[in-house]
């Protein structure tokens, strides 16, 4: 597995990376194992709460002389319940470029318990992005993995989507300024890296914005963190916030809180059907009005 900047398709992004992967000679059947992700798992009784689960295990394996994919997971809790997935082989369509592969695919299965999956859909994908910054004392590098997403629905009771617990966006960011000055001022910013970590119990987050900055001639930051945002979930996906946030800055390798930069509010949301992409907005200073698109990685 080799890495090359950019990824065409979106854009190239000064500074980010894109795993890659070759594509498999066919006839050959190969094993990803243990490849961990959280699981929001969302009741049909929407009187019921919206849930989710971190370090659930998945395995896909391929027949690429059959021309088939099958997927099953370790032990993961669904309504109170212990259970594992199990799918049926599937028929799988690939996507190859110079730069990496996805594979899609739609199938059934079951779960240990006998309830039947139906609806199985799902992407494995070597077009993820990944930027391997350290913030001193705040944030570490996580393994590089595969990603994999999955949405399936077991029985008639719950639909369970897949998201990766490290997940860094790529996109453009709308930024507005109304310091004196600066009124209605306003510019798109494409350098900046949007990383999400989830802590382990799925209740708070961190989010580190990589090089950024919020008007021309202001100076562009190595990363700034935010900690301990609350997280929430709903049958959309999942909710990232936080009030009055002072972040920990990082220039020239320094770490340190700076008030002057005081995020009044902060709020990222998880969008499109796998949740691979998000829409993030948030004000800076209160003179700072900033809005953000993107995703993870392509399918």
């Amino acid at each position: 597995m080799n890495i090359k900047s950019g990824f065409i398709a979106l854009g190239v992004i000064a500074g980010s990376v894109l795993l890659t992967g070759c594509n498999l000679d066919k006839g050959e059947s190969i094993t990803f194992a243990d490849v961990t992700l959280c699981n929001l798992v969302i009741p049909s009784d929407a009187s019921s709460e919206v849930t989710a689960q971190s370090n659930v295990k998945y395995k896909i394996e391929y027949n690429l002389g059959e021309g088939k994919v099958s997927v099953s997971s370790d032990v993961m809790k669904v309504g109170g319940a212990e259970m594992s997935l199990t799918s049926n082989p599937m028929t799988f369509s690939e996507k190859v470029s110079t730069v990496g592969y996805a594979r899609n695919f739609k199938g059934t299965g079951k779960m240990s318990n006998g309830d039947n999956v139906c609806n199985l859909t799902g992407a494995e994908s070597t077009l993820f992005y990944y930027y391997p910054t350290v913030v001193p004392g705040v944030i570490g590098v996580s393994q590089i993995n595969n990603r994999l997403c999955l949405s399936y629905e077991i029985g008639d009771d719950y639909t369970v989507k897949t998201f990766g617990r490290d997940l860094f966006f790529m996109g453009e960011t709308i930024l507005h300024s109304s310091a004196p000055g600066q009124q209605g001022a306003s510019f798109t910013w494409k350098k900046a890296v949007y990383r999400l970590y989830f802590a382990e119990n799925m209740k708070t987050a961190t989010v580190v914005v990589y090089n950024i900055t919020f008007a021309e001639g202001m100076p562009e930051l190595e990363a700034m963190c935010l900690e301990n945002l609350d997280v929430t979930y709903s049958p959309a996906g999942y909710t990232v916030s936080g009030k009055n946030v002072v972040p920990k800055v990082m220039m020239k390798g320094n770490v340190s809180s700076v008030d002057s930069y005081l995020f009044n509010d902060f709020r990222l949301q998880s969008t499109g059907e796998m949740l691979t992409k998000c829409i993030c907005n948030y004000t800076v200073s209160g003179v700072f009005n900033v809005s953000f698109e993107g995703q993870y990685m392509e399918y």
